[in-house]
């Protein structure tokens, strides 16, 4: 379906000024890798390309693919022009360097970009958005579906790197073939939209459409109003690691996955899997884990025999599923 564009002049912004990567404060990255949960900032990831387990590391692009929806993910930790961020994949946590011009802008704290009073169009913290322009003010275009809504924003309202937030969720229990600003008044949607209603006042209904980031409240007439609802649906991506002729090496659940040999835990695994070995140094196996950026190498540890002719790995259990969300599993 075609886009519909909503007219939006107004700026007005609300909250805090953004804080500066260098204000940002995370736990410490162990006590991520444990519990992504922790983490207090999320990124949106619009393009698969150079990964690390380290910076300055080989970087790997090949065997990344572009996701057919955009991806949310905890941020562990920043540098100058890359971020950290934690993943569940391939029956593994990792904490990954990316770049930071691979992030899409993100909304840094609840804006509202047209309206007035109790009515208007709202987006949440961490919406992804497009930004053009340059200065104290940026235009921003955000899409959801077959709405696309562009508005003026304050420079600072925009990031690569936001905060958690409480999320709008989607619970449509009406269609309304328009809404307008005021009873009779501009139009902001003009083709149905699911919606809630807030009130009804003679023959108008105020209504609300709310989903993950977007909110647009407004009046339609009572003829322009119907119980008939429409569906929403998604699809996923994922990708695994098929080799002939490696060896393999059977890793428990809570194993780490370590930099490099004798480095740092960089991830755990989730569920006991069978891995392709990259490579074999003493007591220290090089193992491949697929992601959506392409394949990484980390290394576990084996302790020792465990009594029965099989390595006895290091452990690090995590405790939490890692925040990963598709954009458009509203």
């Amino acid at each position: 379906m075609r886009p519909i564009w909503l007219a939006l002049a107004l700026l007005m912004s609300t909250g805090v000024a953004t804080a500066r990567a260098d204000e940002r404060t995370y736990p410490a990255t162990t006590e991520i890798l444990v519990d992504p949960m922790a983490s207090p900032y999320r990124v949106h990831v619009a393009r698969m390309g150079e990964v690390r387990l380290v910076p300055g590391g080989p970087a790997n692009t090949r065997g990344g693919h572009t996701l057919a929806r955009m991806l949310e993910v905890a941020v562990v930790e920043e540098r100058a022009g890359l971020v950290r961020v934690v993943y569940d994949h391939d029956d593994a946590r990792v904490m990954l360097w990316v770049k930071a011009a691979d992030l899409t802008w993100s909304i840094a704290r609840p804006v509202r970009l047209a309206g007035r009073g109790d009515d208007g169009v709202w987006l949440g913290t961490g919406a992804p958005v497009t930004v053009t322009g340059a200065g104290r003010k940026r235009t921003v275009t955000y899409t959801d579906g077959d709405i696309t809504v562009r508005g003026v924003v304050a420079a600072d309202a925009v990031t690569r790197v936001f905060p958690v937030s409480v999320r709008g969720d989607r619970t449509f229990g009406a269609t309304a073939r328009e809404i307008r600003i005021a009873p009779g008044g501009a139009v902001l949607r003009s083709r149905p939209i699911g919606v809630d209603v807030v009130q009804v006042r003679g023959a108008w209904t105020e209504v609300e459409h709310r989903s993950r980031y977007l909110r647009i409240r407004g009046w339609v007439a009572n003829a322009r109003l119907s119980d008939e609802l429409f569906g929403l649906s998604g699809t996923g991506a994922g990708s695994a690691i098929g080799m002939s002729d490696t060896p393999l090496v059977d890793i428990p659940a809570g194993a780490c996955l370590y930099d490099g040999r004798g480095g740092a835990p960089v991830g755990v695994q989730l569920v006991a899997a069978r891995r392709y070995v990259a490579g074999h140094d003493g007591d220290w196996w090089q193992v491949y884990l697929a992601t959506p950026w392409g394949t990484v190498q980390p290394w576990a540890h084996a302790l020792g025999d465990d009594g029965a002719g099989d390595p006895r790995w290091e452990r690090c259990t995590p405790t939490t599923p890692a925040p990963t969300v598709f954009i458009g599993d509203d």
